[in-house]
């Protein structure tokens, strides 16, 4: 697979199985699966990646950016990303725990992976589990554990393709409606961040009162509505700082702070180094 870019900290625990590792993943449309325990610095970039990718997050917080724009990977999360996408998923925190597959463009999974999309995932568990098991099994070649290892596939690419049609009902769910609802709120406001964004201005936009959009975000993002933008605004403030030549105070006008002090306390509270500290860093 090629990488634009990939960072991992030697505290990372990867479980990975390719497919050559296993005999006929491929032709059940995985390429590869694996499980992480990222620890301190998880970063990993795609340019137009060729598969379809699933992400199931089951501990910790990731990050999912994708044309600029931030999703927040939290647990119980399946996050579906159609292939040709440009993506960078990282660590938001000190720990993300994540399993993935990288999955063949093609009929078994195009139709499920048409557009982007992030549900609530009830059998992620199960998931999990299988994808170790097949981890497990590879350094084996006896008859039994090579059924064992067609038998998890199955059940993966069952689990996977149940969760995101109709007929599973998960999709469609109260809930999975919710976080479709939210991402794609925050999507606009990701687009907006120059804008000064109130609650008021959010509620209004989805319909919903003001505590019913502070306990989904809570639900779903584990912060506030607030702190959810702030989030938005200071990992965009971090990708223009080392991405391009900007002056600062235009930096801080593009996501939202028309005061340059204010900018610099609130970017220096979040990253712990001012902004300028920060492009030094990582310019």
């Amino acid at each position: 697979m090629e990488y634009e870019e990939i960072e991992i900290s030697s505290p990372c625990i990867q479980r990975i199985v390719n497919r050559s590792d296993v005999s006929g993943m491929e032709e059940m449309g995985f390429m590869q699966l694996g499980v992480c325990n990222a620890i301190d610095i998880f970063t990993v970039s795609r340019r137009s990646s060729e598969n379809h990718m699933a992400i199931y997050t089951f501990g910790g917080l990731g990050t999912l950016t994708l044309d600029n724009c931030t999703h927040s990977l939290v647990p119980g999360s399946l996050v579906c990303v159609p292939s040709g996408t440009t993506n960078k998923i990282q660590v938001a925190e000190k720990e993300w725990h994540l399993v993935w597959a990288m999955l063949k463009p093609g009929d078994t999974w195009n139709s499920l992976f048409d557009v982007f999309n992030m549900l609530d995932f009830p059998k992620g568990e199960v998931f999990k589990t299988s994808v170790e098991n097949i981890y497990s099994a590879t350094e084996f070649t006896d008859t039994v554990m090579q059924q064992l290892l067609a038998s998890q596939l199955d059940v993966c690419r069952h689990i996977l393709t149940t969760s995101l049609t109709k007929e599973d009902g998960v999709k469609n769910s109260t809930k999975s409606n919710n976080l479709r609802r939210l991402n794609r709120l925050f999507d606009e406001v990701c687009l907006q961040l120059q804008c000064q964004w109130s609650i008021e201005d959010l509620t209004d936009r989805v319909h919903w009162s003001k505590a019913h959009l502070h306990r989904l975000c809570m639900q779903f993002y584990g912060m506030g509505p607030q702190q959810k933008i702030i989030q938005m605004r200071m990992n965009m403030a971090s990708k223009l700082l080392a991405d391009t030549d900007m002056p600062v105070q235009h930096v801080a006008e593009l996501v939202g702070y028309q005061d340059l002090a204010g900018f610099s306390a609130r970017f220096k509270k979040y990253w712990k180094v001012s902004p300028r500290q920060y492009r030094g860093q990582n310019g």
